[in-house]
C-alpha cells in the first residue's frame, strides 16, 4: 500500500512590522509598613483594627517575568532615573478606616511630565474613568482613577518621587 502524499505545512513569512516590540516589565520596589491606630472592639464580631500604613519608594527593578507594575519599550539601565507618579488615599469600610494606602499611576522618564499627570490627577473630580493624558513633551499616557475614588476612598496626596534603576538583571 503506498504511503499518502503528506500535505505540506503552510507557514506565513512574518513581516518585521508586524513584530510586537518588545517591551520590559519593571516592578516598583518599596515597603510599607503598618500600624493599628485603633484596635478592634472584640465584642463586635464586625470590627476590625484601624490601621496607618507608611509607604517608601525606593527604587526601579526589571520583573524577571512578563508582568510587572509597568511596561517600558527600551531596557533600563543601572543607575537611570525615573519619575514615578503615585497616590497616597485612606480607605475602608462601616468597621474600619486604612490611611496610606499607595496606588502606582506613572513611571516616565521626564520630570516635567511626571507633574504635569501628577497635577492632572490633582484636578480630577474623582469620578470612577479611565483618562488619556496628553503631556507636555508629545507623549501621552492613560491611567485608571479607581483605587482612590469611591464611597469611603478619599485622596490623601499626589507625588512625584525620583527613584533609580537597581538590579537590571533577568533572573
Amino acid at each position: 500500500m503506498a504511503k499518502p502524499k503528506k500535505k505540506p505545512i503552510k507557514t506565513k513569512k512574518v513581516d518585521k512590522k508586524e513584530e510586537k516590540p518588545k517591551s520590559y516589565a519593571v516592578n516598583i520596589l518599596h515597603t510599607l509598613s503598618c500600624r493599628v491606630t485603633r484596635h478592634a472592639d472584640h465584642t463586635d464580631e464586625w470590627d476590625a483594627d484601624d490601621l496607618a500604613y507608611q509607604p517608601e519608594v525606593q527604587a526601579v527593578q526589571l520583573s524577571g517575568s512578563e508582568y510587572g507594575d509597568f511596561y517600558l519599550d527600551s531596557e533600563p539601565k543601572v543607575g537611570e532615573n525615573f519619575f514615578l507618579v503615585y497616590v497616597i488615599y485612606s480607605t475602608g469600610d462601616s468597621f474600619h478606616h486604612e490611611e496610606g494606602r499607595i496606588e502606582f499611576v506613572g513611571l516616565l522618564k521626564d520630570a516635567v511630565d511626571a507633574e504635569a499627570l501628577a497635577e492632572h490627577i490633582r484636578k480630577s473630580d474623582g469620578s470612577l474613568t479611565r483618562y488619556q493624558v496628553a503631556l507636555p513633551s508629545g507623549e501621552s499616557i492613560e491611567y485608571y482613577n479607581g483605587a482612590w475614588t469611591g464611597y469611603f476612598e478619599s485622596l490623601t496626596s499626589v507625588n512625584v518621587a525620583s527613584i533609580p534603576v537597581t538590579y537590571c538583571k533577568t533572573f
